[in-house]
């Protein structure tokens, strides 16, 4: 059965061909659901949407097993808005400007982001440029984690923060250290002790040494067309519009989801829509995602419940510890299966773009384009361990993101990545196009250790992902692993153009308890410190990689690889085996193992690999602890005795060219071949 939907469409209409439309896809969906119901829906059935704007007024929601496909007539030219025009604005003067101000909807109470319907702004910000650092509390700083009698000051050099701000507590801060942010709103003003109070908490201790941040909704500070302000009091929002756009229009966010698939949706596949306009509240982090949905069933939020125990659960976070896993999706899943979303265009929302929670099985992702967006791409989330094994249908497997092009997200929420897998298993990455994000391109796992996890057959495959952290954030990889993942492998990838803020802006890197993962066949160059970085592990295989012009080594270890072995016997034979790899230096340091434990204990193994200084020197330096080993004595210590020092032939490995000459000794060991 086919039905038609037109943006001039009717209710009243049948929707069998195109001159008798339906007006959304709500519509024809529920008429579709009614028939097979009935028994009177025969095959699958197509929805044809229409060239135009469909303003939602609540979330598409799919909630039936049969096989519907809902297609745009022009692929992306159906454009599905979470948002309403704002109109009616009077001219008025701000900051000696000319600006427009509109009175929002009573409902209204926060505005995270307005689009211009050229691109997406935000809040006024102070200082427009850069970043203020937080001022010296006196305090001892000894974990990471806040303490609870101090999650919520920020202590601030004299000066910067002005208590004659109009409305200081509409202002909200925007704090950046270690690997995230933190969304803060300004309480109070200690102007003693120079100490803002925050009406929500820190997750994470705030030091002078790496902790920086910018205030957000500042009236004073509005000056520019890409940014507007929101008076909470009055519900007025004043925007200064550009000089020269007379198709100026201001879209006001209204909706969180704007497409739901809930535990009975099966066989649906979206395929050529635009979706925009969505995450209307900035979400609490906590235990299931903050959709804010009036008749909406709760979803489990498991990736961010996971941090419960760590942080003091009874008081009011508006962030997760990493990866803003925190947020929902424009697009929700939640014990869905069989479904597809292809060749769709997601962009100008505020959170990220999919999401898959508890019980997502044999969904595919393919070729879709999701862009300038607040949050990340795509999460895949599921239970962990232990709520497997209480409920093993909480068990997310078999999603399949695939083509994707990924870019210029974490525009608000600086830490959202462009792909994670946190308890999944059996899924396939691969073909996916990531860049300009402030955090990791990819990440896979979610337990810190060698705990029992959901995690493991996992393919990250063939992906390009390049200019990432852009020097704001620290403590990220171009792929990111985490815990025991047998079976997984990350093999094929190009990463490049990784940038940290202060360490920690590795290619490929295999955080705490990273186990039982093959890296094989991957590019990883220029990239700020190391090109593989291992933090600890156990039984990683390195192989057939090329590593090339990495700032600070080749490849690195940061401890030990038996932190949390309770299992008798002999832990592991090997922390990491690095075999057949490529290693272009441009100065000595190629190795670095922060600690001598890793050879005194024989965990390291490393032979058959190729070493090649572009500067011409051909030294090559190995530093294990604070000591350092030429080659020669490298090799007499027992590591790549059988590895050579050699030119690989390659084209310009400086400029990014990894094609292989004709005479390239690395035919010899299988670089260039078809895998």
């Amino acid at each position: 059965m086919e039905l038609y939907v037109s943006p001039s469409g009717s209710r009243k209409n049948s929707g069998i061909s195109a001159a008798e439309a339906l007006p959304d896809i709500q519509s024809a969906y529920d008429k579709l659901a009614r028939l097979h119901a009935d028994g009177k829906l025969a095959g699958p059935a197509v929805i044809y949407v229409g060239d135009g704007e469909y303003f939602l007024d609540s979330a598409l929601h799919f909630y039936a097993q049969f096989p519907v496909e809902i297609t745009a007539v022009n692929p992306r030219m159906a454009v599905i808005s979470g948002g309403m025009e704002l109109t009616g604005g009077e001219e008025v003067t701000i900051n000696r400007r000319r600006a427009i101000r509109y009175t929002l909807p009573e409902n209204i109470s926060s505005v995270p982001f307005m689009h211009t319907g050229r691109k997406t702004i935000y809040p006024a910000r102070f200082p427009k440029k850069g970043l203020l650092r937080v001022a010296d509390d006196g305090r001892e700083h000894t974990k990471t984690f806040a303490a609870p009698d101090a999650n919520r000051h920020i202590p601030v050099e004299k000066g910067d923060f002005d208590p004659a701000w109009y409305d200081p507590q509409n202002i909200s801060v925007r704090l950046f250290h270690w690997w995230t942010e933190e969304n803060l709103n300004i309480d109070s003003f200690d102007a003693g002790q120079n100490v803002i109070y925050t009406s929500n908490c820190r997750t994470f201790d705030v030091r002078k040494e790496n902790t920086e941040y910018f205030y957000e909704n500042v009236r004073e500070a509005l000056t520019s067309p890409d940014e507007y302000y929101f008076d909470r009091n009055s519900r007025e929002l004043y925007c200064i519009p550009p000089e020269k756009d007379n198709d100026f229009r201001l879209i006001l966010p209204r909706l969180g989801v704007l497409v739901h698939f809930d535990s009975a949706a099966a066989n649906v596949t979206l395929r050529g829509l635009r979706f925009c306009h969505s995450g209307a509240h900035v979400p609490v982090a906590e235990h299931c995602y903050d959709l804010r949905e009036t008749n909406g069933t709760p979803v489990i939020n498991h990736a961010h419940s996971e941090f419960y125990g760590q942080i003091d659960t009874t008081s009011r976070f508006m962030q997760s510890a990493q990866g803003a896993v925190q947020l929902p999706g424009a697009v929700m899943f939640a014990e869905a299966s069989d479904c597809t979303l292809e060749n769709c265009e997601i962009d100008s929302c505020n959170w990220y773009a999919v999401v898959f929670a508890h019980s997502s099985r044999r969904i595919s992702l393919l070729n879709n384009h999701f862009h300038h967006l607040g949050g990340g791409g795509i999460t895949v989330s599921g239970g962990n361990f232990d709520n497997c094994q209480q409920n093993p249908a909480l068990h997310t497997s078999h999603i399949i993101i695939s083509g994707n092009h990924i870019h210029h997200c974490g525009e608000r929420f600086h830490s959202a990545l462009g792909i994670i897998i946190t308890q999944a298993s059996s899924c396939l990455i691969e073909k996916n196009h990531i860049h300009d994000l402030y955090y990791s391109g990819i990440s896979c796992g979610w337990t810190w250790g060698y705990q029992p996890t959901m995690a493991r057959e996992n393919r990250i495959l063939n992906n390009r992902i390049h200019d990432l952290g852009k020097g704001l954030l620290s403590d990220m990889g171009g792929i990111y692993t985490l815990g025991i993942q047998p079976g997984t492998r990350v093999s094929g990838n190009v990463i490049y153009g990784i940038k940290n803020r202060y360490y920690g802006g590795w290619g490929l890197y295999a955080d705490e308890g990273s186990a039982h993962i093959i890296f094989e066949n991957n590019i990883v160059y220029d990239c700020s410190c190391d090109g593989f970085h291992q933090h600890y592990g156990r039984e990683n295989i390195l192989r057939h990689n090329i590593f090339a012009v990495n700032h600070i080594c080749a490849a690195g270890i940061g401890r030990d690889a038996d932190d949390g072995y309770d299992s008798p016997g002999v832990n592991c034979a090997k922390a990491l085996t690095m075999v057949n790899n490529l290693f272009i230096c441009k100065d000595k340091l190629t190795f670095k193992l922060v600690f001598d434990h890793l050879l005194e204990r024989d965990l390291l193994f490393s032979d058959n690999n190729i070493f090649w200084n572009i500067s011409g020197t051909q030294e090559f330096s190995f530093q294990s602890g604070e000591k350092f080993y030429s080659f020669a004595r490298w090799q007499k210590m027992g590591l790549d005795r059988h590895s050579i020092i050699a030119d690989p032939g390659l084209r310009n490995p400086e400029k990014g060219d990894f094609r292989l000459k004709k005479d390239s000794i690395l035919h010899e060991y299988g670089f260039g071949r078809k895998k």
